[in-house]
């Protein structure tokens, strides 16, 4: 799959990947010197100080000077920290015409002449680093392409450095200070090329030659060691997993040197579409367009893009070929649909939009990809265990396409999180998570009968036999249902607390007999009937269509839920229930 991803990577550049990866690529912050030779020396051609703004991803250069000093960048960085020229650490670039340090490093102590003269000895002669073997046999090979090191511009740039670098000893802290050297006759990318060939695979060791190529362990993604025996391919006599030519190796890490901008500006969902483009988008957003192919989620992981999934992508339509209708299920009042997407919606990214923040209360996008102990919730257990019971397969129909089976996760967790913002007495919050969850629930099961018609019959008739003075009874499971819920909540608000303790409720969430519902009715009742007016025709007729019936079916924990949570008919005013 790895390769398909490459190869539509490779189209999609049109032959210019580097071009690609340079409009991509994001320098680290820190203080930016380039050098242009002169007879004498160098002399300063610009000077930046290069900040990434963390909100936007934006950098405070011109994309024009961006796209400049990426190149020199680029061609000077590290394979990875274990693969460095200066063995200390200190100096962080690859080749002779660029210097880089940590600014606190001019302060600190940690620079000083002797490894600065240590650096420059091994790139000026890089056989004393790649001296035996599978080591020298790639330096080797670059070299016989590009030539040998040249001594008089290399010892011109060190002579500069030692007289110059300690001199910047106004810098400090930790972001990069990196000097650049611009030689007519030299170049830096077939420097930086004489150092990356040798560091390409992920061990020399592992290399071997076949037909007169050299075929090694990738570096990427991958950490083949004694620590990790379990990487081993066990199947077959050489145990490296996998083994790839030189060429082919520096076009993966071409790619996933591509993967590492995506992530350093924040894009972490790639999609490679089949039909030859390439979509990255942020954590957040959905795509807005037909997808077909591959996608990979990424992170910025140390020096390297790291592929956290990755997967097929069969048709990804954004497009709803039904309308999602976020209804209101409950019937609130106008006023309260404000600032909430009711109504229909037309596109998958809505229904995500909609489920996250009615639902999970805007924590679902930002941690479906989080380590659990770093999942943010405002330390919500009950949330952090919702989101960890279906964020795969909810992030699978949102940004992949896939619905199958949801209906019976979605009713899941949704319960479970109303339960959980009933307990904490967010009423008003409740009433549009209710609405988003049935809307979503009827959405997944393809209902023609909408809830909201069936909700709004039973609310009606429940109504016209409260009010009656004659013997009532309930007449269908959900009436009898929605007239528990509303009996449990009036029974709540006769506590004498200050603050209304809605987890009272929690208990009712969790009962599978209606004998134990009638039961604990039966419990609260004794408990706060002392404020109940004994000629109250309302109380009087609820509680009566609740003792007098027997359901046919399963506790219906939908409209118990929904008689709780919407507004209480045992309260309404006469002149209301007139109007209506």
């Amino acid at each position: 799959m790895l390769n398909e991803c490459m190869s539509i990577f490779e189209n999609y550049a049109g032959g210019n990947v580097d071009k690609l990866i340079l409009d991509n690529y994001i320098p680290a912050n820190g203080f930016y010197l380039i050098l242009e030779e002169t007879e004498t020396g160098f002399q300063k051609k610009e000077q930046h100080e290069i900040i990434l703004d963390k909100k936007t991803r934006e950098l405070n250069i011109t994309f024009a000077e961006r796209v400049y000093i990426s190149r020199l960048d680029y061609h000077s960085s590290l394979v990875d920290m274990n693969k460095p020229v200066d063995s200390k650490k200190i100096i962080q670039s690859n080749n002779y015409l660029s210097f880089w340090i940590k600014q606190e490093s001019l302060s600190n102590g940690k620079l000083n002449h002797e490894i600065i003269d240590g650096y420059y000895e091994i790139l000026a002669d890089p056989y004393m680093k790649y001296s035996k073997g599978r080591n020298k046999e790639l330096y080797q090979m670059v070299e016989d392409e590009i030539g040998p090191v040249n001594q008089q511009k290399l010892m011109k740039v060190k002579q500069w450095v030692k007289e110059n670098i300690f001199q910047l000893n106004e810098l400090s802290g930790k972001d990069y200070l990196k000097i650049f050297f611009l030689c007519d006759g030299v170049s830096i990318e077939q420097e930086g090329k004489r150092y990356l060939v040798p560091n390409l695979f992920n061990k020399n060791d592992y290399n071997i030659r076949v037909d007169g190529d050299i075929y090694g362990l990738p570096n990427e993604n991958m950490g083949l060691n004694s620590k990790k025996p379990y990487l081993e391919n066990k199947n077959r006599k050489y145990t490296v997993p996998m083994l790839l030519r030189t060429s082919d190796s520096m076009k993966r890490k071409k790619f996933f040197d591509y993967l590492w901008g995506l992530a350093c500006k924040g894009y972490y969902n790639v999609y490679f579409d089949s039909r030859g483009k390439v979509v990255p988008l942020e954590p957040k957003a959905a795509p807005r367009e037909d997808l077909t192919g591959y996608f990979l989620r990424i992170r910025k992981d140390k020096n390297e893009a790291a592929i956290l999934d990755m997967d097929t992508v069969n048709f990804y339509q954004p497009k709803l070929k039904t309308p999602f209708l976020f209804d209101n299920i409950l019937n609130l009042d106008t006023k309260k649909l404000e600032g909430h997407r009711y109504g229909n919606n037309s596109y998958l990214y809505d229904i995500c939009d909609i489920v996250n923040t009615e639902i999970f209360s805007n924590f679902l996008l930002g941690n479906f990809y989080n380590e659990p102990s770093d999942i943010s919730c405002n330390n919500d257990g009950v949330i952090k265990e919702n989101i960890l019971l279906a964020r795969n397969r909810l992030f699978n129909w949102f940004f992949k396409g896939c619905t199958n089976d949801l209906a019976e996760l979605m009713e899941k967790v949704s319960v479970n999180l109303i339960q959980n913002t009933i307990s904490n007495g967010y009423m008003e919050k409740v009433q549009h998570q209710f609405n988003a969850y049935i809307s979503v629930l009827e959405y997944l099961k393809g209902g023609k009968v909408k809830m909201a018609y069936i909700m709004e019959e039973v609310r009606g008739s429940i109504r016209d036999k409260i009010n009656q003075r004659s013997h009532v009874q309930a007449e269908s499971d959900e009436e009898y249902y929605y007239a528990a819920g509303q009996l449990i909540r009036y029974f709540i608000s006769l506590n004498k607390s200050k603050n209304k303790i809605h987890s009272l409720f929690n208990p009712f969430l969790t009962i599978k007999k209606d004998e134990l519902l009638k039961l604990r009715l039966e419990d609260l009742f004794k408990k706060y009937n002392y404020g109940i007016d004994v000629t109250s025709p309302r109380f009087n007729n609820i509680y009566t269509m609740i003792t007098h019936y027997v359901p046919k079916g399963s506790i219906n924990h939908t409209f118990l839920i929904a008689g709780y949570i919407s507004n209480n008919l045992i309260y309404e005013k006469k002149e209301e229930n007139d109007n209506e």
